[in-house]
């Protein structure tokens, strides 16, 4: 717990300085970066692709798309990097006669698209008008979201949620988790609005944090099944007391991505 504690009081301040005034490029590289070991987890640390030129190269094309998000976002390039992926999968598959199997190839495929697909639509949020304001929104949905589960769990909690999957978490904790985030961008929402000027509508918030908080705790479920498949409790020790990147992030992968399209398809909040 005291290297948890640690972990974060140094790891917030950093994540705010970087949210708040990196550039889009140096944000991309930092993405990149996140991205290829969050590769070398769900691949190399789990077990599930152990060959070195499969994880080598899908730790490659992952840390490319955040800066096809960043500088291209054209969707023909998207599609000639992902065909050259493919392609060269395909061709280390036929040439190992045999030892690759086409699980292993398609496990590498689904997690070097996904993952660095949905953490980038940061860099969408950064492109929306007030972009750095919105940038928070995933992670102030998805921490408040797990530390208010983890605390309504550990002293409220009885019925189990996923006890095949996670046996810690509990129904109770969810609501609470759900709850927290509630609160979190209600107060957030309200220093948008008091210190900064901006118009929030207070009715949207409160459904972006609802719709965000259940993707964020889907999100924690399903890494917590690819942990459980595997047999590891981290993905890494990269962060003392919170494991690796996809231990810490996971409910923001999934999160990111929501409260870019409602962005898109729906501007209410500023």
């Amino acid at each position: 717990m005291k290297s948890r504690l640690i972990v974060s009081a140094i790891g917030v301040p950093i994540l705010i300085i970087v949210l708040l005034f990196a550039p889009a490029q140096l944000f991309s590289i930092i993405l990149a970066a996140m991205c290829v070991v969050a590769m070398h987890e769900v691949l190399s640390v789990t077990g599930f692709v152990k060959n070195r030129r499969i994880l080598v190269t899908s730790m490659v094309y992952a840390g490319i798309i955040p800066f096809w998000a960043c500088y291209g976002k054209s969707y023909p390039v998207l599609l000639v990097l992902t065909f050259a992926y493919v392609v060269i999968l395909a061709l280390f598959m036929m040439a190992s006669k045999g030892e690759i199997q086409f699980t292993q190839v398609a496990t590498a495929f689904c997690a070097a698209f996904f993952i660095p697909m949905f953490l980038s639509a940061l860099l969408a949020l950064m492109d929306a008008r007030e972009g750095r304001f919105l940038l928070f929104f995933p992670f102030i949905i998805a921490f408040s979201s797990d530390t208010g589960a983890f605390f309504t769990g550990k002293y409220m909690g009885r019925r189990k949620l996923a006890p095949l999957l996670s046996p810690n978490k509990t129904v109770e904790g969810s609501i609470g988790g759900i709850v927290a985030s509630v609160i979190a961008m209600l107060i957030y929402g309200i220093i948008m609005m008091l210190p900064f000027g901006l118009y929030v509508r207070i009715g949207s918030i409160i459904i972006c944090a609802v719709i965000g908080a259940v993707a964020g705790q889907f999100g924690d479920l399903v890494f917590s099944c690819i942990k459980r498949q595997a047999g590891i409790k981290d993905y890494g020790n990269l962060m003392p007391g919170h494991g690796g990147i996809l231990d810490r992030f996971d409910s923001v992968i999934f999160v990111t991505p929501l409260v870019a399209a409602i962005m898109y398809f729906y501007y209410p909040f500023l």
